[in-house]
């Protein structure tokens, strides 16, 4: 529900107070695009296994909104 509501927010009310401030109407378009094509969960949790790290868990913040990533990489 958080992350629903957080997108919302991004595609619909941060472009509008962004091309305010920054006076470029294009602004902040970008954003929800990206946020919604990066990768989440268990699904960058095995991008970073690949890329060689054990270990590795998610830690979700603020309901989802947000995530934390951990893993170790020995050298």
């Amino acid at each position: 529900m958080m992350r629903k509501l957080f997108l919302f927010y991004l595609s619909n009310i941060l472009p509008v107070v962004g091309s305010i401030i920054s006076g470029d109407k294009f602004a902040y378009r970008y954003l929800n695009q990206t946020v919604e094509e990066f990768p989440y969960g268990r699904e960058f949790c095995r991008m970073i296994e690949k890329a060689g790290f054990s270990n590795v868990y998610e830690k979700p913040l603020t309901f989802g909104i947000s995530t934390i990533y951990c893993g170790e990489k020995l050298i």
